[in-house]
Formats: structure tokens, C-alpha cells, sequence
């Protein structure tokens, strides 16, 4: 029983990191204050990339607007050349924003320096 408590507080766990990304996405989406998403569109915003470290699996979330050049499959070669198992990769596009987001599995062995590493390496990707 005790394995069934820890499935079903760590899925918890993942269904409140959830909800806090998409609240998150939706502040950057549409901002505070009340601002449209039309009036956000016409804002210059730069590219904009995090990685959420979720347990065993990692997140990584890009945005930028449709007119950087920002190549979707690079992000995926740094991922997979730092050991990383890429799981599922996808992109939306809404108004001037186009959303990258990257999950997937990384090994038990990996640090902190590392996940730094690869968020640099990301940056460097969009910057």
C-alpha cells in the first residue's frame, strides 16, 4: 500500500506543477492588468526559454515570436546530445507567440550543473 500512497501523492504533485504552468502560461500570454491578447500581439517580446525539472522527466518550454529564427529540431539535437530522452515535442502558435514545448525523461546520474548547462546551451539556441 505504501507504493500505491507514494504513486498517488507524486501524481498529485505533477497535477499541481500542472496548474501552476498553466497559470503561468496564460500570465504570458495575456499579461497582467488586463491587457488583450490583440494588444500583447502587437508587442515586441523577446524569445523566452526555461526548463522545469519535474522528478525523473523535464520540461522545457520556448516562446518567441513567429519572425525569430528559431529552429524547433536544434533544440531537440541539444537535448538529445546532453543524454537526454526526448518524449514528445510540439509547438502552438497563438496570435504574435509561438509556444515550443519539449518533454521528456533524463537520467538518474544528472545535476544541477548539468540543467544549467543545457538551459545555456538552449538560450544560445534563440538568442
Amino acid at each position: 500500500m505504501d507504493r500505491l500512497d507514494k504513486t498517488t501523492e507524486y501524481i498529485q504533485s505533477l497535477q499541481d506543477k500542472l496548474k501552476v504552468l498553466k497559470e503561468r502560461k496564460e500570465y504570458i500570454i495575456y499579461g497582467s492588468g488586463g491587457t488583450s491578447s490583440s494588444a500583447l500581439a502587437t508587442m515586441a517580446t523577446p524569445p523566452h526559454i526555461e526548463i522545469h525539472d519535474l522528478g525523473p522527466a523535464m520540461e522545457v518550454i520556448a516562446i518567441s515570436s513567429p519572425s525569430e529564427r528559431f529552429v524547433f529540431y536544434d533544440m531537440v539535437i541539444v537535448l538529445e546530445e546532453e543524454g537526454v530522452e526526448v518524449l514528445n515535442a510540439s509547438f502552438s502558435v497563438l496570435d504574435d507567440k509561438v509556444f515550443y514545448t519539449v518533454h521528456s525523461l533524463v537520467p538518474e546520474s544528472r545535476s544541477e550543473f548539468e540543467m544549467s548547462r543545457i538551459l545555456e546551451r538552449l538560450k544560445r539556441l534563440i538568442m
